[in-house]
């Protein structure tokens, strides 16, 4: 796996924290189960974010966003028996010797890897 798409993958999940964090019934959640939250979460994972998108291409996270923006959900997927992660469309057999290349499925874009 490129160090590119770890970078993503890593984005990707600093996404669905922050997500969490924004969501008051979730917050709530966190903070019985004992999480304590003195400073802001949302503003520190911001941070992390905001450096961690640094270290990617520029054109590479702005294809990021925009796939994001698109399905609102999973912008980097994985590649399950042969199948995208995301659409669940079958991912030419071709692109399976790529592995060290940044790849999107042909069928709904999103950026794909092997695991």
């Amino acid at each position: 796996m490129s160090e590119e798409i770890k970078i993503l993958l890593e984005l990707q999940h600093l996404d669905y924290m922050i997500k969490d964090w924004r969501n008051d019934e979730t917050r709530k959640q966190f903070q019985k189960i004992g999480f304590k939250v003195e400073d802001d979460p949302v503003q520190m994972l911001l941070k992390k974010r905001e450096k961690l998108a640094e270290r990617i291409n520029k054109s590479l996270y702005q294809m990021y966003e925009r796939i994001l923006s698109r399905y609102k959900d999973w912008a980097i997927v994985p590649v399950l028996n042969g199948f995208c992660g995301g659409c669940f469309s079958k991912v030419p057999t071709e692109l399976s010797g790529q592995r060290k290349v940044i790849n999107n499925c042909p069928n709904c874009g999103r950026f794909i890897y092997w695991d």
